[in-house]
């Protein structure tokens, strides 16, 4: 290997993990471990909830923060999504707090008296060994989408976190940004 006897893999993916684990410093460890095993992104997934939303900022400030006694890779982690900066998430400085969350429809496993779709929300971070995700085309930074997009008549609502930190609600009309 490049850096270690270590084995690393492309993609580690921990989905419903930190929420199983019951202290803040079991959480660091798994992640830490995780994020050795990472030589270019690391999915985590959590419950849609409050204190699932924590966990992943938790476990992100942790990986972008902290320093580790022994180096398994020496490339920094970076967030590659759903956050467009590395800042204390704007949700958690509101009150009440609020989760960034995102709701999935999904159709359950045929089970006698189960053939109804259902709709589950979950909270997701992507961290990158690969440096910063760069600004969109012509270097212009719309921020991320955090909320479904409201459609009225002749405009559209749009919430997006911005690479500033900062929460936005943009109203996209036609006339003001074309087509």
């Amino acid at each position: 290997s490049r850096f270690s006897l270590q084995v690393q893999f492309d993609l580690v993916v921990a989905a419903f993990t930190l929420s199983e684990l019951p202290s803040v410093n079991e959480r660091e460890e798994a992640v830490t471990t995780l994020w050795r095993k990472t030589s270019s992104y690391l999915v985590l997934v959590e419950n849609g909830t409050k204190e699932g939303h924590q966990m992943l900022m938790e476990a992100r400030d942790s990986l972008l923060k902290k320093q580790e006694k022994v180096l398994h890779d020496p490339r920094p982690a970076s967030v590659f999504a759903p956050c467009p900066h590395e800042m204390m998430c704007p949700k958690l400085a509101q009150d009440p707090i609020t989760p960034c969350n995102f709701q999935q429809r999904y159709q359950p496993l045929p089970l006698p008296g189960r053939h109804e779709c259902q709709t589950e929300k979950f909270g997701f971070l992507i961290l990158s060994r690969m440096g910063p995700a760069e600004t969109g085309p012509g270097g212009l930074d719309w921020g991320r989408l955090i909320a479904p997009v409201l459609r009225r008549t002749r405009h559209i609502h749009c919430h997006v976190c911005r690479s500033n930190g900062q929460l936005q609600h943009l109203v996209v009309t036609a006339r003001k940004h074309s087509q």
